[in-house]
């Protein structure tokens, strides 16, 4: 069975919100940012004797693949034209964007700690 125009253009689509996914949150600055609070969180509440190593190394290799991905692919195509996913697709693509993410661990991690620095002096403050 041969695909039609429009399911061609749908496979397209999928395929560019799939990349765009990849570009928007899991940029190896952004999960190295994002994943090890989450981590600690999950074995310590899990109770397992794990390493945050060896629990990152294996949710990483399951993060980037197509099937994890493809889960939040249907809020994007709802949202946004295919035409739309192209344009944000060059915006994370640009240099400033690119540099952005390349800094966002240093941009972001101070502001992340004064954050947890803030939540604890209003709890002993309660």
């Amino acid at each position: 069975m041969t695909n039609t125009p429009n399911q061609k253009n749908k496979n397209a689509k999928t395929k560019d919100i799939l990349t765009l996914i990849r570009l928007t949150t899991m940029q190896p600055e952004q999960l190295k940012l994002m994943l090890p609070m989450s981590i600690i969180q999950a074995i310590s509440f899990s109770g397992k004797n794990a390493t945050i190593e060896e629990v990152s190394s294996l949710v990483k290799e399951k993060i980037l693949q197509d099937s994890f991905i493809e889960k939040f692919a249907c809020s994007f195509d709802t949202k946004f034209s295919h035409k739309e996913i192209k344009q944000l697709i060059n915006f994370y693509q640009s240099e400033t964007m690119e540099k952005f993410l390349k800094n966002s661990q240093s941009l972001f991690t101070p502001i992340y700690d004064a954050y947890r620095h803030l939540i604890g002096e209003v709890l002993q403050a309660m």
